[in-house]
């Protein structure tokens, strides 16, 4: 026998709520207000025609407009406002929105996503704004994009999108700003890193991220111009794999100071990049905390220009500073100075107008280079070089340069070498390289044909420990010319000295504690 089945009841058919947005049109422009009392996620388009009449039309099936009071329009019916002339202000509530901005907006552009924790897309496209353009979010992960053909904003850009996972995006052809372009994320990682082809910002680019793996700058194909100065930082205590980057295909130039700042960390990276010419018109500051395997890049393969001081500094432990111009000169118009690094490279043809101070700090086997490997190119001129090291085991070179005023190296306790290529020493220098066996390469032609030149006196200290000194020993194209002083004190130990065929000691050299 069947058991009877119970009889079932039909479930009650459900429709979301509808959204209601209440549009208020007036002499100063439009506003779009989310209803307190029908609030929800809203999916609306904006676009602005060519005779200046702008639609607000709802993408979704539940928002609803409100045109200045009158009963709300069917869901997803759009409205037209004609010969719209003024700004547009948005102020929408907690809920997952979505905006799109398209076509010649005249004035203002504000939008205010709320407070809460919803997700919210902002997408500017083929648009223009006559004047600022403001973003403002809440706790969820927030995203503005710019995209299309070209996007021009001939105001301020202000875009604070709150705690969350938050992204700024740009696939424009070319993004154009004429004011100050500024963006602040929140407690999480925020992805600031911005693409496109040609970007011009005709103010300060201010970037600010939180704590997380934070990305921020630009990453495009063709040129970056920002007329201002940059500021991208980080605000949290921990930061991982960020990134902060200037880098376009066909060339960097900014208009006043640069400074790149990040928290404590591993694997964070400091990019100005170009394929083409990279030009600050102004210092450039760069600032990484404690943790590990972090980066500064600063390179160009034509030119690189820099108008005032090259300042890097790092708590981090196997931190790299690389600052080159591949094959053109470069430029740097005040002083050099690299703080706490493990390896520090400036490898460019040109000139620093002011003193290069490296301090190697933490780890082993440190290498500071100034100069360039190529002896058939000209040399870089430097206005006074000093390289110190509390870490072991340190190479200090000089490759194709001339050191205008004194060279003072000071070596930690390890086996620290010393090397000098194809350069010229004009004032009175000192080299210690401290306790334990060290090494001296004075003229090595390494990249020959190679010749340095002393004109002012040279004192080479190895301290204690078993110490080598060799002058042009290692390349019969490698030539060395003293016309002053040059004393090498191997201090307590056993010293060696090496004194090839082609080196000359107009004063004879002067050996202590060396048989």
């Amino acid at each position: 026998m069947k058991t009877p089945m119970a009889a079932v009841e039909p479930l009650e058919s459900r429709i979301a709520p509808a959204v209601i947005l209440n549009v208020t049109v007036n002499a100063a422009g439009v506003s779009v207000v989310e209803d307190k009392a029908n609030a929800g996620d809203s999916h609306v388009t904006f676009t602005v025609a060519a005779n200046g009449d702008l639609t607000i039309d709802p993408t979704d099936a539940f928002t609803q407009l409100r045109i200045n009071g009158a009963a709300p329009l069917a869901a997803g019916d759009a409205t037209t406002i004609a010969g719209f002339a003024g700004g547009l202000k948005l102020a929408l509530g907690t809920g997952t929105d979505d905006i799109t901005l398209t076509g010649s907006f005249p004035k203002t552009v504000a939008i205010d996503l709320g407070t809460g924790p919803g997700s919210n897309d902002v997408t500017v496209t083929n648009a223009s704004i006559g004047g600022a353009f403001s973003v403002k979010a809440g706790s969820g992960n927030d995203s503005v994009t710019f995209s299309g053909t070209a996007v021009n904003l001939f105001g301020a850009v202000k875009l604070a999108l709150g705690d969350g996972d938050n992204a700024l995006a740009n696939s424009a052809d070319r993004l154009t700003v004429n004011g100050n372009f500024s963006a602040v994320g929140g407690k999480n990682g925020d992805n600031f890193l911005m693409d496109g082809k040609t970007v011009a910002i005709g103010g300060k680019l201010d970037l600010s991220t939180g704590t997380g793996n934070d990305q921020a700058g630009f990453d495009v194909t063709q040129t970056l111009q920002i007329d201002g100065g940059v500021s991208l930082k980080t605000t949290g205590s921990i930061d991982t794999n960020t990134t902060h980057m200037l880098r376009a295909v066909n060339a960097v130039s900014i208009g006043s100071k640069v400074t790149m700042a990040i928290a404590k960390g591993t694997g964070n990276q400091s990019v100005v990049s170009t394929a083409g010419s990279v030009s600050i018109q102004g210092a450039a500051t760069f600032t990484t905390g404690g943790g590990q395997f972090n980066e500064v890049k600063v390179t160009a393969d034509t030119s690189l220009s820099i108008s005032g001081a090259i300042t890097a500094t790092t708590k981090s432990l196997d931190a790299e500073l690389d600052v080159k111009a591949r094959t053109g000169t470069g430029r740097i118009n005040g002083a050099f100075t690299a703080t706490g690094f493990l390896t520090v490279i400036g490898e460019f043809v040109g000139s620093i107008a002011g003193p290069a101070k490296i301090a190697l700090a933490g780890g082993q086997n440190g290498y500071a280079l100034l100069g360039t490997k190529l002896s058939d190119t000209a040399p870089l001129w430097l206005a006074a070089v000093s390289y110190t090291s509390k870490a072991d085991g340190n190479t200090f070179a000089l490759s194709n340069t001339v050191v205008q005023g004194a060279l003072k190296v000071s070596g930690g306790a390890g086996n620290d070498s010393f090397v000098m290529d194809d350069t010229v020493l004009a004032a009175a220098s000192t080299v210690d390289l401290g306790a334990n066996n060290d090494s001296f390469f004075i003229e090595t032609g390494v990249f020959p044909p190679t010749t340095s030149q002393i004109l002012a006196p040279l004192t080479l200290k190895g301290g204690a420990g078993d110490d080598t000194f060799n002058f042009s020993g290692n390349n019969m194209n490698a030539t060395l010319r003293a016309v002053a002083k040059v004393t090498a004190d191997g201090g307590a130990g056993t010293d060696t000295a090496n004194i090839g065929a082609l080196a000359t000691f107009v004063t004879p050299l002067v050996q202590v504690s060396i048989p």
